[in-house]
């Protein structure tokens, strides 16, 4: 009799690993169709390339991005429609949360890059206060201090005509985004219209605060067009980069980078089903975090899309202005996302004095989000005869002094000779 119960529990544990296997494959499969689930390997997430062998850093950052989906049970919306969870139709309002959220997270570190983190351990109780006071503007609540609750932003999407339940656009969301933002956040929220970066719209105030550009695009009628792939590929490796609003169609998506080898985007899946986020209990906190990321074959991305930038400085927007020349006339990318103008003259590059016969000029790599000294001959550096005037505020020109700590214009035309030299960097050359 003992032996017959061994048989059928033997029997039942086997059948049910069996079943347990089943489901697991079944998963698998699912994700591959509709968007795979990646983890580690060689891509480049928000600003920073990881190699197959940096396994454990890219983990790491991922475990650092805040992670906001669906919610059920929070307090309904105010209004005719007392809608108290975003399943089906929030995708597009958490997406938007999680870009800022990002955006956020730098602007506490004074920091353009995730990394370094500034003497700040990640594991740190400081890093942990800093989270959970940005968590507590994403509450799921009407409490005052929940300034982008997934409530107030579905209760002010009514300026488009839309109510809570409505799907709204990644555009929209950025209006929302701008709209909400208080000033305790202290960051500066500016949408760049018609695809057109003006940087005298940015620094016409006399005081900078630190930006967030959203800038809305169209690239291409349904899905993303391959003449502006390159450049949106291009766009993950940038330092100030903080992600995309994406997704497919009817299906938002938080972009975060780029998979090489496949051409995929890697994103956040905000369509997750988790109870309402409310920091009083510890455990909800532990529900934005995420372990992996998804794929998705950047080709079936929608066209519709709203990229963000993180300026935590007025040095670092001319720094993305040469950035963005260099790559522009390298020939990286031949279709831009958008376009910029430096109506405001504030791209110019520092130079400083070398022991021998060049100048080094601080710039910023195309592979990795870190500096990188770039060597220049003296004679491509404009020479103290042909030093441009600067305009002072009487009214009269002032003309910078030979051997000074100035900063100079470089006239020529960089170019790239080649994508990247054995370091990872992009190599330029100013004939």
């Amino acid at each position: 009799m003992q032996s017959i119960s061994q048989a059928i529990g033997t029997v039942v544990s086997l059948v049910y690993h069996i079943f347990e296997w089943l489901i697991r494959m079944a998963r698998e499969r699912i994700a591959t169709l509709i968007g795979g689930t990646y983890e580690y390997g060689n891509v480049t997430v928000l600003g920073h390339r990881y190699l197959s062998h940096e396994k454990h850093d890219l983990k790491h950052r991922i475990n650092q991005l805040i992670w906001l989906t669906y919610r059920k049970g929070f307090e309904p919306t105010r209004g005719l429609e007392r809608i108290s969870t975003d399943t089906g139709w929030g995708c597009t309002y958490r997406s938007s949360q999680m870009l800022l959220a990002e955006a956020l997270m730098r602007q506490q570190q004074k920091s353009r890059s995730f990394f370094p983190f500034e003497g700040v351990q990640p594991s740190s109780y400081l890093h942990e206060e800093r989270r959970r006071a940005i968590l507590r503007m994403f509450q799921d609540s009407h409490d005052a201090s929940a300034y982008f609750s997934i409530q107030r932003m579905a209760e002010s999407a009514s300026c488009f005509g839309k109510r809570p339940g409505e799907w709204i656009s990644p555009s929209e969301a950025a209006v929302l985004l701008r709209q909400l933002n208080p000033p305790e956040t202290d960051l500066k929220i500016v949408i760049v219209n018609d695809t057109l970066l003006s940087t005298y719209s940015l620094v016409r105030e006399q005081i900078w605060k630190p930006t967030l550009l959203l800038i809305p695009l169209r690239a291409g009628l349904e899905t993303l067009q391959e003449e502006s792939m390159r450049a949106f590929m291009a766009f993950f490796n940038w330092p100030w980069c903080v992600g995309a609003i994406g997704g497919k169609p009817g299906s938002a998506y938080y972009y975060v980078g780029i998979e090489h080898a496949r051409n995929h985007v890697l994103y956040l899946d905000p369509h997750t089903t988790k109870s309402a986020l409310d920091l009083t209990m510890q455990a909800s906190e532990k529900t934005c975090v995420s372990d992996r990321l998804k794929s998705m074959d950047i080709s079936k991305s929608c066209s519709s899309i709203c990229v963000g930038l993180f300026l935590p400085t007025k040095d670092d927007l001319a720094e993305f202005i040469r950035r963005y020349r260099a790559e522009e006339r390298s020939g990286l990318w031949t279709t831009p996302l958008f376009h910029v103008t430096d109506d405001a003259d504030i791209a110019l590059v520092e130079v400083e004095p070398h022991e021998d016969d060049y100048m080094v000029v601080q710039t910023t790599s195309f592979a990795a989000s870190c500096s990188q000294p770039q060597r220049l001959r003296r004679s491509d550096v404009a020479s103290p005869a042909r030093l441009e005037t600067r305009p002072m505020h009487d009214g009269s020109r002032e003309r910078e002094q030979p051997g000074s700590q100035a900063i100079r214009r470089i006239n020529r035309r960089p170019i790239v000779h080649s994508e990247d030299d054995e370091d990872g960097f992009v190599v330029i050359d100013y004939p």
